[in-house]
């Protein structure tokens, strides 16, 4: 995955909202969200057999993104199995001791996006260790570029655009997916992004809302949101 949207903390009636488009290999198969055996409903990665992003009975969420800048090492472990090991906690805080647990050196550099209704964090790279950083209440856009590895001018379009949310209702699902849908040139500045010739671009996305009741509503459209309508996601764990 490549580009979180999450507000955290915004609206008191929907404490956390998740939009996120995830980017890969166009050949890399994948399935849609399901309750796997451990309880959580995610998406699977058909290769490796992990995850980018969650949701576990507790209300615990959890998404991935790569980190730019280091060549991927092929010969390191699949980031998508640490989403699937965080969401095996209970609590925010359980979650974020596996997270900071994680052996840095075993695999691809990665921020690793922790939330529930009460808090939000991110598990990155800093001073060449894992470190958990707080997001505090607001909007926060978070990508493979995210944390000043390399300006983007994805996450700047999406701030400006972000900028008025929390002044009224929350976003409806329509325009979560105009947001997601976002063309640019080059196509790396676009929340969407086409590259055919690359064999590389936006697979899948998600409208993730947990109400202040702790109802989890999640949306997934199954391939790019500008062509792909999106589908409610049934057995979410509330």
């Amino acid at each position: 995955m490549c580009t979180v949207i999450i507000a955290t903390r915004v609206w008191p009636e929907l404490p956390l909202l998740v939009a996120a488009n995830r980017d890969e290999r166009l050949e890399r198969p994948s399935q849609g969200p399901v309750t796997w055996d451990e309880g959580f409903i995610a998406p699977k990665d058909l290769v490796a057999g992990g995850t980018w992003m969650g949701i576990n009975p507790q209300g615990l969420f959890a998404a991935l993104t790569n980190r730019y800048g280091v060549p991927p090492d092929p010969t390191l472990r699949s980031r998508g199995l640490l989403v699937p090991s965080v969401l095996e906690c209970d609590t925010l805080d359980a979650a974020l001791e596996r997270g900071l647990s994680i052996d840095g050196e075993a695999f691809n550099p990665f921020h690793l996006v922790l939330a529930d209704g009460q808090a939000a964090h991110v598990i990155r790279p800093i001073d060449g260790a894992l470190r958990a950083e707080a997001l505090s209440a607001g909007v926060h856009v978070i990508t493979e570029r995210s944390f000043n590895t390399l300006p983007s001018g994805r996450e700047e379009r999406l701030a400006a655009g972000l900028s008025a949310w929390g002044t009224g209702a929350p976003p409806d699902d329509a325009a979560l997916a105009r947001l997601l849908s976002q063309h640019e040139t080059p196509a790396f500045d676009g929340t969407c992004v086409h590259l055919p010739e690359l064999g590389y671009g936006t697979r899948s996305a998600s409208i993730l809302r947990v109400d202040a009741q702790g109802g989890v509503h999640w949306r997934f459209a199954p391939g790019p949101p500008c062509v792909s309508p999106f589908e409610t996601v049934q057995g979410t764990p509330r």
